[in-house]
């Protein structure tokens, strides 16, 4: 992720990932196509698709600014090495393979530097001209600023693995089962306001089954809807009072990877239910939307984001909001310019209590304002890759003076999106 799109999605959309993975399904047929006409090298069988990603910025508050302490600002540089590797077999079986080694460079906070890594394998194999089985394995471990409501970057390690059947016609619909289990481990450090590390507190394990429906309606695009329940059990027995179920429902359009139109168009409804009957739960919308629209010279975006991600502090959940939009204009087939902004917000169901920087204890009601500025300019170097220049205003305003936050962030970064 190039570093505009990082400032972009910078306060809300971490927490909005689980999300993502419930959307975007590709028939066998149109995999294998894609696998076979757009890999960048091919070695014997193997097709290969590998890339660089390098961000150098500049950041005014690295760990915010909770209680009287004074921003802290740093250089920082990143440098990604993603690769997916495919291995199909005839016209009926798929091997996957992807590795995405990153490491984090601050200039003078040695603590923040960090080696993240991401790996998964997986099989998808065609049986009888319409079912599909899948399968597939994946670890990541990164160290980001992974909630909204978390100023500082801390290490997440997620292991996921999943299973589905689909049966796909000719067509291109497809009407499929995916269960799949999720293991969340997080850094074993207390943060500002909290009397419990954060492993403590928010590691678990999700177990979800869902079906999916897909049916093509433009080109390489397609409607979808799908159905799932999802069970949350939290490891520590202290934390067991967030432990719940979930149902949701979603909707949507899927847009092809590549074309004029890109990204997806979703909202849903869902309904949390925690397993203490004495604690409330949430029911409502949410949604999932992130949408690209190129017209001649212009590329519009909008975005809308909406889910219940679990609270580090003494709520089960908080409710975020995050409204986005952006235009990019190309001067030139060499030069682009690009602007984002987002408003949104972090509410939360019930007071919580808060340890103060002079160590006593207080309650609080905490509703989160959020808002970010990104304005940046690119010059492409070769084909859809380009070398661009952004500087991101965000901030955070709580009803709760603790919480509030300015930051500032310069960065250079790689692109493909030319």
């Amino acid at each position: 992720m190039n570093f505009r799109k990082l400032a972009a999605t910078f306060l809300i959309i971490i927490s909005f990932a689980r999300l993502a993975s419930a959307q975007g399904y590709q028939t066998f047929r149109a995999q294998l196509d894609s696998i076979r006409t757009r890999a960048t090298w091919s070695l014997g069988p193997f097709k290969i698709w590998p890339s660089l990603q390098l961000n150098v910025g500049y950041d005014d508050n690295i760990y915010g600014t909770f209680g009287d302490r004074a921003p802290v600002a740093d250089y920082t540089a990143s440098l990604s090495l993603p690769i997916n590797v495919y291995l199909p077999f005839r016209d009926w079986l798929i091997l996957s393979f992807s590795d995405s080694p990153q490491y984090d460079y601050f200039f003078d906070l040695d603590k923040e530097r960090a080696f993240n890594n991401s790996y998964s394998a997986g099989v998808r194999a065609l049986l009888f001209h319409r079912f599909v089985v899948s399968g597939s394995y994946g670890v990541e471990r990164s160290k980001i600023r992974q909630f909204s409501e978390i100023d500082r970057r801390i290490f997440q390690e997620v292991k996921s693995s999943s299973g589905g059947i689909s049966l796909e016609t000719t067509r291109g619909s497809s009407l499929g089962f995916i269960g799949s289990i999720r293991q969340y481990a997080y850094e074993d450090v207390t943060l500002e306001g909290a009397e419990v590390p954060l492993s403590r507190a928010l590691d678990r394990e999700e177990r979800e089954g869902r079906i999916e429906f897909y049916y093509p309606v433009f080109t390489d695009s397609s409607f979808f809807i799908n159905f799932g329940y999802i069970d949350y059990k939290f490891n520590d027995p202290e934390s067991s009072f967030r432990d719940s179920y979930a149902y949701q429902l979603n909707s949507g359009i899927a847009f092809p990877l590549f074309g004029r139109a890109r990204g997806t168009l979703s909202l849903g409804y869902r309904k949390l239910i925690p397993r203490d009957k004495n604690l409330k739960g949430f029911s409502g919308p949410v949604g999932n939307t992130s949408v690209e629209l190129r017209l001649g010279r212009f590329n519009f975006r909008v975005r809308y984001l909406r889910d219940i991600p679990f609270s580090y502090g003494g709520n089960i959940f908080f409710v975020s909001n995050n409204y986005g939009a952006g235009l990019s204009f190309y001067l030139s087939s060499i030069i682009r310019l690009d602007y984002d902004f987002s408003y949104g917000g972090g509410r939360y169901s019930e007071p919580s209590a808060i340890t103060l920087p002079d160590g006593t204890r207080e309650v609080v009601e905490r509703n989160d304002i959020y808002r970010s500025h990104s304005a940046g300019i690119a010059f492409r170097i070769i084909r859809n890759t380009g070398l661009g220049l952004s500087v991101i205003y965000s901030e955070r305003n709580s009803s709760y003076d603790l919480y509030d936050l300015n930051r500032i962030m310069v960065g250079v970064f790689l692109t493909y999106e030319f």
